[in-house]
């Protein structure tokens, strides 16, 4: 089979005027691209609000032949990442589960394969620490690609920190 993921536009439940981001998926039973009568149907990724975006899936092959689908959402109130399988048989998707929490962004998931675990590659607006060889007790937090100052109503985690010392959407 020929799995195909992607993010499209969807309308909001009782305002067709807006429209929020979802993933889809489907799949092609064979590889001849000139036959169309061999392509599922299109499901989608499952979702507990219709007003969260869900984008840039990204999947591997999990043990037993199923899929494991990653992709960034706004369930959290800011981007992270959240997974879910897909039954490659019944082309149904399991609950999606969080991987990452906010405040801090994660976008742009990519599912690796190290050593026999699964770890996930991904864009993200933390800042990074560093430790001195020299200074044992001395940690340099280095904010300087944390990204985007854009604020987004629903991050509280993010907004919690305005003010502060990690507030890393200042200036």
């Amino acid at each position: 089979k020929l799995w195909v993921f992607w993010a499209r536009q969807d309308p909001v439940a009782g305002s067709p005027e807006q429209t929020r981001w979802r993933v889809v998926s489907r799949f092609k039973d064979g590889t001849d691209p000139s036959d169309p009568t061999d392509w599922g149907a299109i499901a989608t990724a499952p979702r507990d609000d219709d007003d969260e975006h869900d984008r840039e899936p990204a999947a591997r092959v999990a043990a037993g032949g199923d899929l494991e689908v990653f992709w960034s959402s706004t369930r959290a109130g800011g981007w992270s990442l959240v997974a879910a399988d897909l039954d490659a048989a019944a082309h149904t998707w399991a609950a999606a589960v969080a991987v990452t929490s906010p405040p801090h962004s994660a976008r742009g998931p990519l599912p690796l394969l190290l050593d026999g675990r699964v770890a996930v590659a991904f864009r993200s607006n933390r800042p990074l620490s560093y430790h001195s060889a020299a200074y044992r007790a001395t940690e340099t937090v280095d904010r300087r690609y944390a990204g985007s100052t854009t604020a987004h109503t629903r991050d509280a985690p993010k907004i919690a920190l305005r003010g502060e010392l990690d507030d890393f959407a200042a200036y």
